[in-house]
């Protein structure tokens, strides 16, 4: 599955670069993208499972808690 979408030129767009068009058009990709997410975009907010569908990637730091096993968040 790719993990962007290309205009029609051929060059390939992040989901920061998504357009409200480009959500609606393809929800069941944005869905997969965002399901467990690990990373988040700096400039934008937006949060994926895979680095290159972001254009300022930036991974949370993340630590599963002793006691309940659950995961936390750090950042």
């Amino acid at each position: 599955m790719r993990l962007s979408l290309s205009n029609k030129r051929g060059i390939t767009k992040t989901i920061c670069d998504w357009s409200r068009k480009d959500l609606e058009r393809k929800a069941s990709k944005l869905r997969a993208l965002t399901k467990n997410p690990c990373f988040y975009c700096r400039k934008c907010g937006r949060v994926v499972n895979t680095k290159k569908a972001l254009c300022k990637a930036k991974s949370f730091e993340i630590e599963e808690n002793p006691e309940d096993g659950e995961l936390a968040y750090l950042r």
